[in-house]
């Protein structure tokens, strides 16, 4: 849901409305980057308007936990391997930067012909992923990529194949590229691999975004609408 105000009402009563914490989890000007706002330290005299406009002794503070949406691709920082190497699509190709989908324009990676077919990127570290942004082939069997499943984690059991999934790609159209919301996954590894068949994995290229936290700071109450 979209919206500048939040409120919490108690319709068609005479009532008191107590509220011990209000949080907020939601995203900012578009940007897919979680805002965890939270008053606390109090317990009296709390007004409700919109989004917690408090006026209150100055001496209290809030907890503002905000993020910033990282433009930087964090998969062009990682290190790549994939289950076999077709001719010379090797696994560089899908994290140089160059969404070009046309195979035989150099820039898509690509697997033989074989059974559970897999690539995985090492982001050397371990980072929350908010996003994954798979570029298909444009000139020849886009269905290839379909049934393929995003996994994301921290374990290479299985060369990573088993950590948590992050989605299920139905189908990519030719040449397009689609993004898959991680929701800010842990993971040091993200794996796409196309279980149970035997088939060629195609990628002309791959993406990912990640939140990145910043400081929590403390601000007072009433300074709470100036910070939003």
């Amino acid at each position: 849901m979209e919206g500048r105000y939040i409120n919490i009402v108690i319709p068609g009563r005479t009532e008191y409305l107590t509220l011990c914490e209000v949080e907020v989890d939601g995203t900012l000007s578009g940007k897919s980057c979680p805002i965890l706002l939270v008053c606390s330290g109090l317990n009296e005299h709390i007004m409700v308007f919109g989004v917690l406009l408090i006026i209150l002794i100055s001496s209290y503070h809030i907890n503002a936990n905000f993020c910033n949406f990282s433009e930087t691709n964090v998969a062009r920082l990682g290190q790549v391997a994939q289950s076999s190497t077709y001719g010379n699509a090797k696994p560089e190709n899908a994290i140089d930067g160059n969404r070009a989908s046309n195979y035989n324009q150099g820039s898509c990676a690509c697997t033989n012909n074989n059974l559970n077919p897999w690539w995985r990127l090492d982001l050397l570290k371990t980072y929350k992923i908010n996003t994954v942004t798979i570029t298909n082939r444009q000139d020849c069997c886009p269905e290839r990529i379909n049934g393929a499943e995003i996994r994301i984690g921290n374990s290479l059991n299985d060369n990573g194949n088993a950590n948590p999934r992050c989605a299920v790609i139905s189908s990519i159209a030719a040449g397009a590229s689609q993004t898959f919301a991680c929701n800010g996954m842990e993971g040091r590894y993200i794996n796409i691999i196309i279980p149970g068949r035997t088939e060629y994995l195609t990628l002309c290229e791959v993406e990912s975004y990640m939140w990145e936290s910043l400081p929590v700071n403390l601000f007072p109450c009433h300074l709470f609408s100036d910070v939003l």
